[in-house]
């Protein structure tokens, strides 16, 4: 009898996000690495949601799935016909990590961590009694061979990782405490195979910070774009770093010269006050927003800000809205400040008895990056928060301001490929921003009637 291993990513079914347009989908890379820690006696199955209702298996040996805190709730509910005939489940991912004994009530098994070094045990436990939990303490420095021939071939970009870990102490991110601080980078060769199997010609790089922080950390990246160049594989790539790359003449050639179009730079907001508040250091140490010589290398920038910050005001919500068109970006990434489980801010905020939505599992649906789940100081109530983030996404989204942004990356970039990218980038991000405006718009007035 053949052992089957079926392995969900659940959607998504609260405000409108990331996932709701086509374009802005990735691909579930940790199942696909699941897939290829898993022997080839074992029959593979990868059910994505995102593409529709997935099937159900009542002849799988395993079920696994990952989840994010936003999808939590739905991983439960699939998860929950496979229990109830006593098939084996295991959830994985960042918030079975955070919340491990919730995970356990409704999963049956957790996975805590990365999976390289315990995937094993789960398989050989599966036909005789899964553990309650399997921690991958030990963070591998050779990562998983991605299964990509198991993902869905419709998605547009597909999803690399180079290294993991982030050196940051932003208290509103979870990846230092799941990943660890410090960098573990794959071998080119590693590299170099994921490059050569994945079938996308676009594709996002997974690592938080491909730059990384040291001297030595930008060293190697440069070279890795190097050698990704003399392959001439013909991907192009989007990229995350932090804000000091824009200083690096060097590295900024090299990135061109590999494919990068844009560079995801996570700005969060332009004032010191909020910046230190939230432990966001490497800005301040970066000094001022300039992007011109990632400009001169044919580069576009993609801005991430965040908003609902306790140091926020209606007076910084505009003004930070107003930044995002004028500091240089190409194309921008709104969203509200979330506090997720395993954060400093989640805990900090826990300690203060602000939290206002504590149904757990039901209300992590909220913690897509588009509801408020707690007031910040500087607002009154959540529809006063809402009000304002309405007018800014009308400050920084409008049809002029969309053009006007694409006219300034084609004469700072001067190409049209890189203008083409940061445009439509933008778009689907007004896209977005304005559904979740008529949200917010609609629940302030419901709250005020």
């Amino acid at each position: 009898m053949t052992n089957k291993l079926v392995l969900l990513n659940p959607s998504h079914y609260g405000l409108a996000g990331l996932s709701d347009s086509v374009t802005q989908r990735h691909p579930p890379l940790s199942l696909a690495a699941v897939a290829g820690l898993t022997p080839p006696d074992w029959e593979v199955v990868i059910e994505d949601e995102l593409w529709g209702e997935v099937k159900f298996h009542p002849d799988a040996t395993l079920v696994g799935a990952t989840a994010f805190t936003s999808t939590a709730n739905r991983a439960y509910h699939l998860l929950a016909p496979y229990r109830k005939l006593g098939i084996p489940t295991i959830l994985g991912g960042v918030h079975a990590w955070a919340r491990e004994f919730e995970a356990r009530r409704y999963a049956g098994s957790v996975l805590v961590g990365e999976a390289e070094r315990v995937w094993w045990n789960v398989l050989v436990h599966a036909k005789c009694g899964l553990a309650p939990v399997y921690h991958g303490v030990h963070r591998p420095e050779k990562f998983a061979k991605p299964r990509f021939d198991l993902l869905d071939s419709r998605y547009e970009f597909g999803t690399v990782q180079f290294s993991r870990g982030c050196p940051c102490h932003c208290t509103f991110c979870s990846v230092p405490r799941f990943s660890g601080q410090s960098m573990r980078r794959q071998s080119f060769s590693a590299i170099y195979a994921d490059l050569t199997s994945v079938p996308q010609q676009k594709l996002f790089v997974a690592d938080d910070n491909f730059y990384g922080h040291t001297k030595e950390d930008h060293e190697h990246a440069t070279r890795l774009l190097a050698m990704i160049a003399t392959e001439n594989l013909g991907k192009q790539f989007v990229i995350q770093a932090s804000l000091d790359v824009a200083q690096d003449d060097e590295f900024l050639e090299a990135a061109h010269a590999a494919g990068v179009m844009l560079i995801l730079i996570g700005i969060e907001a332009a004032d010191e006050k909020t910046l230190r508040s939230v432990g966001k250091q490497v800005n301040l140490k970066a000094g001022a927003v300039d992007f011109r010589l990632i400009h001169k290398h044919r580069i576009g920038v993609l801005g991430a800000y965040v908003f609902g910050f306790d140091t926020d005001t209606s007076t910084t919500i505009g003004e930070r809205a107003r930044f995002i068109v004028e500091c240089g970006a190409d194309c921008s990434q709104m969203s509200v400040a979330t506090p997720l489980p395993g954060t400093p801010l989640y805990q900090q905020l826990e300690r203060q008895g602000r939290l206002l939505y504590t149904d757990y599992p039901r209300d992590w649906d909220r913690h897509d990056f588009a509801q408020l789940t707690y007031v910040p100081n500087g607002f009154r109530c959540v529809e006063e928060f809402y009000d304002c983030m309405a007018e800014a996404v009308d400050i920084a989204y409008n049809d002029r301001v969309l053009k006007q942004m694409a006219s300034r990356c084609q004469a700072e970039t001067k190409s049209w490929e890189t203008t083409t990218w940061a445009y439509t980038a933008n778009v689907k991000y007004a896209d977005m921003a304005r559904m979740r405006a008529e949200w917010w718009i609609n629940r302030a007035e419901t709250q005020k009637t």
